[in-house]
């Protein structure tokens, strides 16, 4: 703990944000978003929260009296709020490092949730440096579950899949954009026979300015021969493409100008030369 204790008094005497974790003046978060605390165990990870800001979420089976972390590809304007700010810890940021504490002994009790929210300067790439120390001030086994961005699909291998192809040709995508592919009916049921359709997340990347190749996940329907159905796009319905963009907060419908293929899953191959972004109200969801 005496680590931390050190570079919490050199980030709160150089650091502009030198108050408790506060809520105040803090950006609008819109709407509550899913988050899937099980995703891993005595773990933190670093989420998208589809507004704009970013959120550490965590899971740990120990109390938690003190945390350090680094954000890598970007730095930090401000951190604030969540379990933190509730349990009284004065939380601070330096370049790409934020530090939590309680001078009053406070601590965050075990379990889930969000340990503060991030206002950042660009896109991270993920989180390093993690020290979490517990209520005996020894430092706690840490796993890093990484990035959890806004398209982030947790769909089981079918043993179907599709290969999409975003070419370097596409000229007005920003580096960092989460690009979805959805089928707005797809199979949303798995390992049962309930017939559950409707917008499915079947595939997911980040833009990085050259050729993207998306494999999007098929959906098994196997209930006529006494099996089950398996969560995936359906075979002939149309491929429909979302963008996320971070930097605003947005996320766009789009119109696309096929190279090869035509639009539709099952189609053997597929590319995508051009993509018109339009407006459309953030749906806040995580899937």
């Amino acid at each position: 703990m005496r680590f931390i204790l050190v570079n919490l008094f050199l980030i709160l005497l150089f650091s502009c944000d030198k108050n408790p974790a506060s809520d105040e003046g803090a950006p609008d978060s819109g709407e509550e978003i899913t988050i899937d605390y099980s995703i891993c165990s005595n773990c933190i990870w670093l989420q998208n929260d589809c507004n704009g800001d970013w959120i550490i979420g965590y899971n740990f089976d120990s109390a938690i009296s003190g945390f350090q972390f680094d954000i890598d590809g970007t730095s930090i304007n401000s951190a604030y709020g969540g379990d933190a700010y509730s349990a009284g810890f004065t939380v601070s940021t330096g370049n790409q490092r934020v530090i939590g504490f309680s001078f009053a002994a406070n601590f965050i009790p075990a379990g889930s949730g969000t340990l503060c929210i991030l206002d950042l300067e660009g896109n991270p790439t993920g989180l390093s440096g993690i020290t979490i120390s517990d209520l005996s001030a020894s430092e706690l086994d840490v796993q890093n579950a990484g990035l959890v961005n806004c398209y982030s699909s947790s769909l089981d291998n079918t043993g179907e899949s599709q290969l999409t192809i975003f070419k370097s040709s596409i000229n007005n995508l920003e580096i960092g954009d989460e690009i979805g592919i959805f089928d707005l009916n797809g199979f949303l049921n798995h390992g049962d026979c309930s017939n559950q359709k409707g917008e499915l997340l079947v595939g997911a990347g980040i833009w990085e300015g050259e050729q993207l190749n998306m494999v999007s996940i098929g959906s098994v329907d196997l209930c006529n021969i006494n099996g089950v159905q398996l969560s995936g796009y359906v075979e002939g319905h149309p491929l429909v493409v979302k963008i996320y963009r971070s930097s605003n907060g947005v996320e766009y419908s789009t119109e696309l100008s096929w190279g090869t293929g035509s639009g539709f899953f099952g189609e053997i191959l597929q590319s995508i030369d051009s993509i018109n972004l339009i407006n459309s109200s953030l749906s806040k969801r995580l899937f």
